[in-house]
């Protein structure tokens, strides 16, 4: 894992769990840079009175120990994204996660399984996403689930982002994914634009 940039994601105001980085993911060309985003960390009781939630780490240490050791338990979210992408999840896992970045959405826990994130949970998630691709310059992201997007507009207006495209695919399921294309209005970065794309698993 790449840490070297620790000290200033540490200072984006609302990133309350650093994120991801994958030791060749700065190795990557800049036209090839993936980071992908989850919505939400589900704690159990026993999580907060330990203090899990306060951990800094946290979301790098349910990778290492649900993404890339495959202790799933009760959570398919890591099993869902590889077969998603892979149609399998018997893949080289720490090659894989060396190669990209991922991020945590929603900067708050949520207390139950049918807990669900505010309107403001997403929005300050937005807020942190526009100051760390700033820092990591992502050329793609894909969002694992749709309930930002909902968001999108509301947060663009306060950020240095603006949008070039937007479209909703062919249903996959119950859900359309929705393709957001993005630019900072102030310099050109990842070679002109970004390239979101949210979907369910």
């Amino acid at each position: 894992m790449n840490d070297l940039l620790d000290i200033k994601l540490s200072n984006i105001d609302k990133l309350k769990w650093l994120p991801f980085v994958g030791s060749e993911y700065f190795n990557n060309s800049c036209d090839n840079r993936l980071m992908i985003i989850g919505e939400s960390h589900y704690l159990s009781e026993k999580d907060f009175s330990s203090g899990m939630d306060k951990n800094l780490s946290l979301t790098r240490d349910i990778v290492d120990w649900i993404g890339i050791k495959k202790n799933y338990g009760r959570t398919r979210f890591f099993q869902n994204l590889y077969l998603a992408l892979f149609q399998k999840d018997k893949i080289d896992l720490p090659r894989f996660w060396e190669m990209i970045s991922f991020y945590n959405f929603v900067q708050r826990p949520m207390k139950t399984r049918k807990s669900r994130p505010s309107a403001n949970d997403f929005i300050n998630g937005w807020e942190v996403f526009f100051e760390l691709v700033e820092i990591l310059k992502p050329n793609k992201c894909i969002f694992i689930g749709t309930s930002a997007s909902k968001y999108r507009n509301t947060a663009i207006s306060k950020s240095n982002f603006t949008i070039v495209n937007f479209k909703k695919a062919e249903k996959i399921s119950r859900t359309r994914p929705r393709i957001l294309t993005i630019k900072n209005k102030a310099k050109c970065m990842f070679g002109g634009a970004l390239r979101l794309i949210t979907k369910a698993l």
